[in-house]
């Protein structure tokens, strides 16, 4: 059982050299405190000047110990942050037959050419800190992301942008623990000023009103060491057509942009897109012509993204995906721009039946199919469905089909269906088409 406050006081007093206190593991008798003093790099914490206040001399039910503090204590992290602790403060109160307690801490930590306060609280063995004043501060993307990341950092960013160069601090987050097993996680975020932009291709697409968001988290354990991961992010409003879209560039290593649409405002339409890529404005609605002669309806977009040299700095493509109704079911579907190819599949194979897939194309069972694809070329005025049916679903002429496959191609004007199956004679599987074939289920009901 921890001591009462008024005996905790008299021993804080005790440790009192040169006006210095200072608290290891144990003094307090507060399980929480203990854990994380015991893990500090010198294992205690030392209080300069430090004050001890109790609200009653006699029958204290609190007490602080407050003072300066002159220690570095590193950030565990590939990026080799330290902070610069400035005050800590212990707040013990009682707590039934116990005694409860906390610790604020007040820190620097040197973030490019600024230093930043900030203002931390220990959780168990692991500190939070985040920014202890709303003061504005600029700091360039490649300065963030440095003093979080490392200098490999700079492989992630744009390059000769004028307004990463000085972007308005407004949040950072710190939080690090010493105990094996411990993440240290790291954040800021950025907002741009004035009018600048980021332009991907010039002249045609860029973004305005940019912010950006980084962090990193880094985890110790005694298998592997440490592990450190990174996340950063672009933010920005991109004009498509005669509407804006606020869109998200994920800060990743590689010869491209992914400039992803955020969904809450609507979506760019396919023509917004083809103007943007330089695709033929006449594939649009050439695509929905040859998905409805297939007994497919238009493709509705779900996600957009479009994708930016970051070198050459021109538009390399777009992808859109989206869902397409087919006979009551639906197809997911990806279109790929400038040249509108669509490759898509059944959301749920066993909500269609073969029947539904041929159509018009022939008689044949109204069995589930196992999978469903699509391939469309709009350009080449190709469009192509192909379905699956699972194995001893069907019959012909008596004998069970296996790798059934129903593949209708409509190619100009031309449609063409197509089925093909494996019936296994004399122990021989035998690959037929089936055109001509009298179709009946395994149990013998004919179709």
């Amino acid at each position: 059982m921890s001591a009462d406050l008024r005996t905790l006081r008299g021993t804080l007093e005790g440790l009192r050299q040169r006006g210095a206190v200072t608290l290891a593991a144990g003094v307090t008798g507060v399980a929480e405190l203990d854990g994380f003093l015991a893990t500090l790099p010198g294992g205690a914490i030392t209080l300069k000047r430090a004050v001890i206040t109790a609200d009653d001399p006699e029958r204290p039910a609190s007490l602080t110990v407050a003072g300066s503090v002159a220690e570095t204590w590193p950030v565990p992290g590939p990026a080799g942050l330290t902070l610069t602790i400035d005050r800590a403060t212990v707040s013990l109160r009682s707590d039934g037959d116990a005694v409860a307690g906390s610790l604020e801490v007040s820190a620097t930590a040197t973030v490019g050419t600024q230093a930043l306060p900030l203002r931390g609280t220990a959780a168990g063995a692991t500190l939070r800190f985040s920014l202890a004043d709303g003061k504005q501060r600029r700091l360039s993307l490649a300065e963030a992301a440095v003093a979080i990341i490392g200098p490999q950092a700079t492989s992630y960013l744009p390059a000769g942008v004028p307004v990463f160069d000085s972007l308005r601090l407004t949040s950072a987050t710190v939080a690090f623990g010493y105990w094996i097993g411990a993440t240290t996680e790291l954040s800021l975020e950025l907002l741009g000023t004035g009018k600048a932009g980021w332009e991907l291709v010039p002249g045609s697409l860029a973004l305005r009103n940019v912010s950006a968001t980084l962090g990193t988290a880094y985890r110790t354990s005694r298998a592997t060491g440490g592990r450190a991961s990174f996340a950063g992010q672009v933010r920005g409003t991109l004009r498509l057509g005669q509407a804006d879209f606020e869109v998200t560039v994920p800060l990743i290593p590689g010869h491209r942009w992914e400039l992803a649409v955020a969904p809450g405002q609507g979506l760019p339409s396919l023509a917004d897109l083809a103007a943007v890529t330089g695709a033929d404005p006449d594939l649009a609605q050439r695509l929905a012509a040859g998905l409805r002669s297939l007994g497919a309806g238009e493709i509705t977009p779900q996600s957009v993204r479009l994708f930016a040299d970051r070198h050459a700095g021109h538009l390399a493509g777009a992808t859109v995906r989206g869902s397409a109704p087919l006979a009551g079911a639906h197809l997911d579907a990806e279109v790929s721009l400038p040249g509108f190819e669509v490759a898509g599949a059944l959301a749920d194979p066993a909500s269609l039946t073969l029947d539904q897939v041929a159509g018009d194309a022939g008689a044949v069972p109204d069995v589930a199919v196992s999978g469903l694809s699509l391939h469309a070329a709009p350009a080449a005025d190709y469009y192509e469905l192909a379905a699956e049916v699972g194995d001893g679903q069907l019959a012909a002429d008596g004998r069970v089909l296996s790798d059934v496959a129903v593949e209708i191609v409509r190619a100009g004007s031309e449609v063409t269906a197509t089925v093909t199956a494996t019936i296994s004679a004399d122990g021989s599987p035998l690959a037929e088409k089936l055109a001509d074939l009298h179709w009946q289920r395994p149990s013998g009901e004919s179709r």
